[in-house]
C-alpha cells in the first residue's frame, strides 16, 4: 500500500490510555489519543505519557488493516502539554505526506519531532527534532525563533542531510528604528556551530518581514559587500 498525499486528519478522540502505552515504568498517561487514517485503513495513534513534572514520552503506533507495522517514539517537555500530530506536511516534496508531533521544547515551546515517510517501504524514518518548520516560497525549509539580546528573532534554514534534519545557516534580525532592521548572517564555525557574522545589512521593515515569513528571498550582507 502506498500512502497517498490525500491522507488527512479524520478524528481526534479523548480516550483513556493504559499506562503501558508508552512502554515506561509506571508513567502517568494522559487521556488523549489522536488517530489519523485514510480510505486504505492506514492508521496512526499517538499517546502521550507524563513521566515527570512537565515532561514525558510520546508513542505512535502505525498499523494497516489492524496489523501493527511500526512504533515511533519521541519525548516532550511542557507544563501544559497537549498532543498534536500532523501528517499534512511534505518535508521532502516527494508527494507523500510526512509525520510530525509537537514536543513543547525550545525557546518558543514550538518544538516538533519529525519522521519522513517512504512509500516504497511503507515505513517512517526518524528525522529528529526541530522548531516548527515552514515551507518558504522558494521551496526551502525554515523556522523562525525568537531571540534575546539585540536580535528580535532568528531564521534557521534546514535541509534533510544523512537522514536527519540539519541546520544549514541562519539569519538574525536586529530592530533599529523607524521600521528599519539590520540583517545578520550566521557563519558556521569549525565545530559546526552557528555564530553571528560581523557584516550587517540595513533593510526596510517589509524586506525583513518577507524574509521572516519566507515570502521572498532573504538579502545577504555578505553578497551585498562583494
Amino acid at each position: 500500500m502506498v500512502l497517498s498525499r490525500s491522507l488527512s486528519l479524520i478524528a481526534l478522540f479523548l480516550v483513556a490510555a493504559s499506562p503501558s502505552a508508552c512502554a515506561l515504568d509506571e508513567p502517568v498517561c494522559t487521556n488523549r489519543q489522536e488517530t489519523l487514517t485514510n480510505s486504505s485503513n492506514f492508521r496512526l495513534v499517538a499517546i502521550s505519557c507524563e513521566t515527570s513534572a512537565g515532561a514525558g514520552s510520546i508513542a505512535i503506533s502505525v498499523s494497516e488493516d489492524g496489523e501493527p507495522i511500526q512504533e515511533l517514539h519521541a519525548t516532550y517537555k511542557s507544563q501544559a502539554y497537549f498532543l498534536e500530530m500532523d501528517n499534512t506536511f511534505d518535508i521532502d516534496l516527494d508527494g507523500s505526506p510526512d509525520l510530525s508531533v509537537n514536543t513543547g521544547k525550545g525557546r518558543d515551546a514550538n518544538g516538533m519531532h519529525y519522521w519522513l515517510y517512504d512509500a516504497s517501504s511503507n515505513q517512517y524514518t526518524d528525522l529528529g527534532e526541530a522548531p516548527h518548520l515552514t515551507r518558504a516560497e522558494d521551496g526551502g525549509l525554515f523556522a523562525l525563533v525568537s531571540s534575546g539580546g539585540e536580535m528580535s528573532s532568528i531564521r534557521y534554514n534546514y535541509l534533510v542531510s544523512a537522514g536527519k534534519l540539519t541546520t544549514v545557516n541562519a539569519i538574525g534580525f536586529v530592530p533599529v528604528n523607524d521600521g528599519l532592521f539590520y540583517i545578520v548572517e550566521f557563519a558556521t564555525t569549525d565545530s559546526g556551530d552557528l555564530k553571528p557574522g560581523s557584516e550587517r545589512m540595513e533593510v526596510g521593515e517589509r524586506t525583513a518581514m518577507d524574509c521572516m515569513d519566507g515570502t521572498a528571498p532573504c538579502p545577504s550582507p555578505a553578497r551585498s559587500s562583494e
